[in-house]
């Protein structure tokens, strides 16, 4: 399965993070329960928002 090939969770976070698809401020905006989760919004989406068919960012 293609999971089974993704690097470790660190290594995912920090290449979402350097692409900057993932804006912070506006998914926290557009989807309030993550601050209520406090986890940062790029880890919501890896772990939990890319599954729902969140959008990490305003332009993706």
């Amino acid at each position: 399965m293609f999971r089974d090939r993704l690097p470790p969770l660190r290594e995912q976070l920090q290449l979402i993070r350097d692409t900057r698809h993932v804006h912070p401020g506006w998914y926290r905006a557009r989807y309030p329960d993550v601050a209520q989760l406090n986890m940062h919004p790029a880890e919501h989406y890896l772990r939990i928002g890319a599954d729902l068919g969140r959008n990490p960012g305003k332009h993706f």
